[in-house]
């Protein structure tokens, strides 16, 4: 930690910043239709949790839980706070092999849950507005339906 150079602000200077209307079209207050379409986005099958509810199931019982799903994703971007049961995301590890034999034959899959998907979901749409005016097209990982490994192939 003590070896580390500080960032030199003329560095940081050239480059791009965010104008106000960046700044604006980042404000995270979401209309129902928003967050409806969000949780409409994730497969049936995905963003099961320990507790077994996929996306199918909160989907099914949309007219019972639709004001708590609205309420609880509203909460998180007013007071920026997660419950922790929703705030936690175990990790399965899926054999790659049929007969692994060390930890890279494995695939670690992240089961995050339906409200928190819906969550990321949102932030993603509201960074893929200004992301493409402050990131280089040269930064591959940065750029939709690229992969960093492109610019690897390239050179």
């Amino acid at each position: 930690m003590e070896n580390r150079t500080p960032v030199k602000s003329v560095v940081i200077d050239q480059g791009p910043r965010l104008s106000m209307a960046h700044k604006n079209s980042l404000d995270c207050t979401f209309q129902d239709a928003d967050i409806k379409k969000m949780l409409e986005s994730i497969p049936v099958t995905k963003a099961p949790r320990l507790y077994g509810f996929n996306s199918q199931f909160f989907k099914s019982a949309w007219p019972i839980i639709k004001a708590d799903f609205y309420q609880d994703i509203k909460y998180f971007f007013v007071t920026e706070k997660l419950l922790k049961e929703i705030n936690v995301t175990p990790i399965s590890l899926v054999p790659k092999l049929p007969v692994p034999a060390s930890v890279g034959d494995f695939r670690p899959i992240a089961c995050c849950s339906v409200l928190y998907k819906c969550i990321f979901k949102l932030l993603c749409a509201k960074l893929k507005l200004v992301l493409p005016d402050i990131v280089s097209p040269n930064q591959g990982a940065f750029v939709s339906k690229r992969s960093i490994l492109h610019n690897v192939l390239l050179c």
